[in-house]
């Protein structure tokens, strides 16, 4: 239970939307300077029932989003368009343990130079596998599970949504990253990502070695309502042991005449439960990317529906994810249901309702979650 508990500690703000809506308070001189922001609480209604504990509790807390304030800057020299984007996320989460605790954390510090050959982007910023499928949630700006077994139903930092049900999360990171033009609806994105330490460390603290850096690609396309994607990972870490960890993930999203759907998933080996490779070295859940002589397998899928009419959108919503040790002995069997309904008072304004039901058989948990939020964006 500590090593969970720990886990989520490197979680707590791990995850807000890049700028998706913006104010311009400069725009002269082929120069703009925009910020965004989004803020939210939710009221949480937890019933937990495990071989731990069984119990109740009710918590005021954020979302999967945590609040969030960001500023992005762009400029056009000759042929070329320079930019940059620097964001920063707050919990808002205190807790019984930590008292006026707001971890402040930065996700996205980089800088872009764009022209008619395509985009690349250097410094921090979400990773590419994985990430089209968490951009795709329909619930991104819900509550999602919620869970005891992961240090989640008291923790100071954000619910994980559908973190660990249907996708790992794309955790931002150091990278040199490519974006092609777009042809005729399909795209590009390839990227050179710092590297995980996921071998196990030695007694005598010698370091893991990885000779070149992680990386992550997809190809994408999209046309009229109909959007899909394909994405790969590749990173070889190398000590006492040689760990591998490779993945392939896929997925389509439709929207129109009110409806949207959204089903993605993906499949691999040596990529954890959370945040991918980083599961091992940043959450120290080592047995979650090697365990029995060889690398954990690692699948997820996740289901999704929604129905919009007028200012109100009903949302259902299932995920799962396994890994699965080299003697197909189950490691990590991690389950949710939702069912959501979404209440749009105006552009800035949103109340979000929820029902969710969620099963890990870490501590054979059950965990039933009624949440009503208040989400504004900017």
């Amino acid at each position: 239970m500590k090593n969970f508990t720990l886990a989520t500690t490197a979680l707590l703000t791990a995850f807000a939307l890049p700028a998706y809506s913006a104010v311009t308070i400069y725009d002269k001189d082929d120069t703009t300077v925009s910020v965004d922001g989004s803020f939210n609480a939710f009221v949480a209604f937890t019933d937990v029932s495990s071989d731990v504990a069984d119990r109740s509790q009710a918590h005021v807390r954020s979302g999967v989003l945590p609040n969030f304030s960001g500023t992005t800057f762009s400029k056009k020299i000759g042929d070329l368009t320079f930019g940059g984007r620097a964001s920063f996320w707050v919990s808002i989460n205190d807790s019984n343990d930590v008292l006026t605790d707001r971890t402040v954390d930065t996700r996205q510090f980089y800088g872009t130079v764009a022209g008619d050959w395509g985009t690349v982007l250097v410094g921090s910023d979400f990773t590419v596998f994985n990430a089209t499928n968490i951009f795709s949630d329909l619930n991104l700006k819900g509550f999602g599970y919620t869970t005891d077994a992961l240090g989640l139903v008291d923790g100071t930092g954000v619910s994980f949504g559908n973190i660990g049900t249907g996708f790992t999360y794309p955790l931002p990171t150091a990278q040199i990253k490519y974006t092609s033009p777009d042809f005729s609806g399909f795209k590009l994105t390839a990227a050179l990502v710092d590297p995980t330490d996921t071998s196990l460390l030695v007694n005598d603290g010698n370091r893991g070695e990885e000779s070149v850096p992680r990386i992550e690609a997809e190809l994408s396309y999209a046309q009229g309502p109909f959007t899909g994607w394909v994405s790969v990972l590749n990173q070889k870490s190398k000590n006492i042991i040689d760990v591998s960890s490779s993945g392939v993930s896929a997925g389509f999203k439709y929207s129109g005449g009110g409806f949207n759907v959204h089903v993605s998933g993906y499949d691999g080996e040596g990529l954890g439960l959370l945040l991918g490779p980083a599961d091992g070295e940043g959450l120290g859940l080592n047995g979650f990317i090697y365990a029995d002589g060889d690398e954990v397998d690692s699948s997820g899928l996740i289901a999704q529906a929604s129905y919009t009419a007028g200012k109100n959108t009903f949302l259902v919503s299932a995920g799962k994810s396994e890994l699965e040790s080299a003697n197909r002995s189950l490691v990590v069997e991690n389950e949710s249901r939702t069912i959501a309904w979404h209440r749009r008072i105006n552009d800035t304004f949103l109340v979000v309702s929820e029902f969710t039901q969620s099963e890990i058989n870490l501590t054979n948990e059950e965990t039933d979650t009624v949440t009503v939020g208040l989400v504004m964006d900017f």
